[in-house]
């Protein structure tokens, strides 16, 4: 009985009386000297200070729990809303990887392009210097645009053929300033310079002068 008594609650009445009730059943009939217990009832009342007291304690265990629970969904929304900022930082980090990605992808692919095809000779290079010149007035498929002189065009690229003249005489004149040490160089470019000037351009002369480091 006194393990029944002791889990009951003070607001559940009715239910404590019912397991002390049912706890004393459990041990009838009971026997003394001379006396034997057959049948018993009890009946529980609660004064109102402690009753008082019950309530305060329910209703701050119920505000607490309430409390809790709201705090405790506070800070679900918080995760819930961290969970989603880093998801969105993770997709920007990972466009931004891409978008890096496929600038260095394009990056060499253009290197390539350019190594291979516009530098493979000096009239792929100049077409291209001459198209990249106006690229924003070219369609991407078509004809070049409104003014531009096709016979004027086709005349500069072949000035720039491989078996051109001058672009044989450029590539010997290159071969052989590469086997020249500094010095040799500069002499080169001081007998260059003379020749330029007695054929009446000043202009370049002195450009030649100053590039091979002298002051006439």
């Amino acid at each position: 009985m006194d393990d029944a008594a002791a889990s009951c609650d003070v607001l559940r009445r009715d239910a404590a009386e019912h397991d002390i009730n049912a706890a004393l059943r459990a041990q009838l009939p009971l026997s003394g000297v001379g006396v034997e217990v057959l049948h018993c009832y009890v009946r529980l009342t609660i004064d109102d200070s402690t009753q008082k007291a019950a309530l305060l304690a329910e209703r701050m265990r119920q505000g607490y729990a309430l409390e809790e629970a709201r705090r405790r969904r506070e800070q679900e929304r918080e995760d819930a809303q961290r969970r989603v900022e880093h998801s969105r930082e993770e997709d920007q980090l990972r466009r931004e990887y891409e978008l890096d990605a496929l600038a260095r992808r394009q990056a060499r692919a253009r290197a390539e392009f350019l190594r291979t095809e516009i530098l493979a000779d000096p009239a792929s290079a100049r077409l291209y210097t001459l198209l990249e010149r106006n690229t924003e007035h070219w369609p991407r498929l078509g004809a070049p645009p409104a003014g531009t002189s096709l016979p004027d065009l086709v005349r500069e690229v072949q000035q720039w053929q491989p078996q051109a003249r001058w672009v044989v005489v450029a590539q010997l004149l290159h071969d052989f300033v590469a086997g020249l040490s500094e010095e040799g160089r500069k002499e080169l470019l001081t007998i260059l310079a003379k020749t330029v000037k007695v054929h009446g351009d000043e202009k370049t002369a002195q450009a030649l002068i100053n590039a091979a480091g002298k002051q006439e």
